[in-house]
């Protein structure tokens, strides 16, 4: 074990990083946690933390010139060794959302959806044919949430609870818009989506 004696010998500020460098890797290279020059870092026989360690300067900090690629496989392999990461040869399977869980992340605060390519999707339409039969004088964002509604209520009472809260809020945001069309929308809106939700029952 390394001691420096307070006062027993002064360094100047300019030099001691270096020396100071040295000598917490000597002292690490002693009790066997570095691997002398002659043996790389890179030496796959090392462990991967302890590599890491040997490249940390005495300031705290890694070399940028050494940095990337060797603390990436160092530490992507200190983690591998700890069961943190999994390698890349068997990726992590990302199964779809489900389509309603996915309307509900779709849903603005206000309580409206925007007419996007996510909801078509979960509408199980493309956005060019949820967009093509909107009424002409609809907004696009009020015809949006409209069809959010008709799906709810025609592909998922069943899980209401989940989502009766959202469906609040967006019946009061539709009804703040003061929009006329209202029922030409759900119609149009059944139509597409093959529902035959009513007005009354959407609470509009």
């Amino acid at each position: 074990m390394l001691r420096i004696m307070q006062g027993s010998m002064s360094v100047p500020s300019g030099r001691r990083p270096r020396m100071m460098d040295r000598g917490l890797k000597g002292a690490l290279l002693a009790e066997g946690f570095v691997c002398p020059g002659s043996a790389p870092a890179s030496n796959p026989a090392m462990d991967p933390l302890l590599q890491l360690i040997s490249l940390q300067k005495a300031s705290g900090s890694w070399m940028q010139r050494r940095m990337p690629r060797m603390m990436d496989r160092c530490l992507k392999g200190a983690l591998l060794a700890e069961g943190f990461v999994c390698p890349a040869s068997a990726p992590a399977s990302n199964p779809a959302m489900d389509p309603l869980l996915q309307l509900i992340s779709l849903q603005k605060a206000s309580g409206s959806w925007v007419l996007e390519a996510a909801l078509a999707e979960v509408l199980g339409k493309t956005e060019e044919e949820v967009a093509k039969p909107k009424p002409a004088p609809v907004d696009q964002e009020v015809w949006a949430t409209v069809l959010a509604l008709v799906w709810l209520y025609g592909f998922k009472m069943e899980a209401q609870e989940e989502w009766e809260f959202l469906a609040m809020k967006a019946v009061s945001w539709i009804q703040a818009q003061k929009v006329d069309s209202v029922s030409e929308c759900v119609q149009a809106g059944n139509i597409l989506l093959g529902c035959q939700v009513q007005n009354d029952t959407l609470g509009l």
